[in-house]
């Protein structure tokens, strides 16, 4: 917040100095006004939506990484044992009288 407070009176300063001779960059410094006080409120907004939302981003990490686990896991068998894509790595129960 002082960054932004420090930006709008720097802008103030220079909207002061070139008004009366550039109306275009006078027009450009209002825009730029404007795209700040929208970057400030989008910022609270997204710190707002983090700060609720924390527990449920930590929740997705951490399933992301027994995600990631799994794989690395399977990605090794695969490697070491290219059959049990097509194989059963248990078989099945046989019961008698059945094929």
């Amino acid at each position: 917040k002082k960054t932004s407070a420090e930006a709008n009176k720097t802008i103030g300063h220079v909207d002061e100095l070139i008004a009366e001779d550039k109306p275009e960059i006078h027009s450009a410094l209002v825009e730029l006004r404007q795209n700040l006080a929208q970057i400030q409120q989008l910022t609270g907004q997204l710190n707002s939506t983090l700060d609720t939302n924390s527990e449920n981003i930590d929740e997705l990490l951490e399933n992301m990484r027994h995600v990631t686990e799994n794989l690395r896991e399977f990605t090794e068998i695969i490697k070491t044992r290219p059959s049990t894509l097509i194989h059963s790595s248990t078989p099945k129960e046989h019961k008698p009288g059945q094929p």
